[in-house]
């Protein structure tokens, strides 16, 4: 007779042996998953106490009518029969494992993604609404049976014009008057020539067109996909994106920095070939004040940079909310300055596409817009600031 902890071990790994070999076998049910069935059941009970109020005693009364009687159903018909019962065991486990079905979808964008075969493409900005106010999103994505219906514009979709671009992340507004106004939002996979999906011009920055990606806008009218393809599930993009965000704008930061050493060296160069009034241009008009200028605003940046990934890394997103606004606001308007002044040690040459540096302009100067303008991020830091002294609005 196996003993007691032995019996409880085989308990466990025999029903989770037993859910993943048919998980392997015969991936997730193509239609009518029980997940999705009890998620709708689920947000029925919610819907229904809601209605009672909102506070904690509520929630767990809620959450207790959605998962108590399943529990006990379970445990009765465990009891009545052992073999029913690791029946009930590793059907529950092969329906919530999923790791097939999972791995299938991951892989068949993740590998040509890696392989940079392929590309992808983030719809967020918007050309009707505000979209430095994320809460007025009017593109929808509404569940309808088993898909979600895709409407709305998109624009500013950078690397949308490359030919190998293939997928696309729509987020979008999934309305849900039981949820707050940070759950009303969702991220959705959605391939390019799915049939609704309609590039309808590329856009000019400053007169460039950035190609082969370019920025495009693009219109979804009654695009289809399947429910699959919500990341993380309904109602989490604002989650999604916070977590998102602050790399990527950590991302901005470093090639701004870059940008700008680039735009130094240039300036000093040209300073010293070039010859003016019998003096090299760098001894001319206050321009040695001007390179110390740009040296420590870009090494200031950098630190500042540095500080933000560090504490990202250390203590997460939400500990960095600060820094990575500052690094945001500094970062593009070091550039920006640095510049102008290469420009302008340029002269014509500075303007013209002889050198990178009007492109390294208009990466500053749209780098202060995307990603939230700098008026938003200073809004945010003075916000979290005065929380430390009790002004919470």
């Amino acid at each position: 007779m196996p003993t007691p902890h032995l019996a409880a071990l085989l308990s466990v790994t025999i029903p989770m042996g037993l859910g993943l070999l048919l998980d392997r076998l015969l991936g997730e049910p193509p239609h009518h998953h029980p997940l999705v069935g009890f998620g709708r059941y689920a947000s029925a009970i919610e819907r229904l106490f809601r209605r009672l109020g909102a506070n904690r005693g509520i929630g767990l009364l809620a959450w207790s009518a959605a998962i108590l009687p399943w529990v006990a159903l379970a445990g009765s018909l465990r009891e009545s029969n052992i073999w029913l019962g690791l029946l009930l065991d590793v059907g529950l486990l092969y329906f919530a494992i999923g790791s097939r079905s999972l791995a299938e979808h991951a892989r068949a964008v993740a590998t040509p993604l890696l392989a940079g075969e392929i590309r992808s493409v983030f719809f967020m900005t918007e050309p009707d609404v505000a979209s430095s106010d994320a809460t007025n999103m009017a593109a929808t994505a509404v569940i309808e049976g088993d898909e979600i219906v895709l409407n709305g514009k998109k624009w500013w979709s950078s690397g949308v014009g490359d030919p190998r671009c293939k997928i696309g992340i729509f987020m979008a507004a999934t309305p849900n008057p039981d949820l707050g106004r940070h759950n009303q939002h969702s991220m959705v996979l959605v391939p390019m020539d799915t049939p609704g999906v309609t590039i309808t011009r590329m856009l000019p920055v400053f007169g460039a067109y950035d190609e082969p990606h370019g920025h495009g806008e693009v219109h979804f009218t009654n695009v289809r996909v399947p429910l699959s393809n919500f990341i993380a599930g309904p109602g989490k993009g604002f989650e999604i994106a916070q977590g998102r965000l602050g790399p990527g704008r950590i991302h901005h930061c470093m090639r701004c920095l870059g940008a700008a050493e680039k735009s130094l060296e240039l300036a000093i160069k040209r300073g010293v070939d070039r010859v003016a009034f019998k003096k090299q241009l760098i001894n001319l008009g206050g321009n040695r004040e001007r390179i110390a200028d740009a040296r420590v605003a870009i090494d200031q940046a950098r630190l500042l940079t540095l500080q933000a990934a560090w504490k990202i890394d250390t203590y997460g997103v939400m500990a960095a909310l600060t820094d990575v606004s500052s690094i945001k606001v500094v970062a593009p308007t070091v550039l920006q300055n640095v510049v102008d002044f290469a420009i302008q040690m340029h002269g014509g040459a500075g303007v013209s596409h002889d050198t990178p540096l009007t492109g390294f302009f208009a990466q500053a100067r749209s780098l202060r817009l995307a990603d939230g303008p700098d008026e938003v991020h200073k809004g945010m830091i003075a916000r979290l600031e005065l929380m430390k002294y009790g002004v919470m609005k």
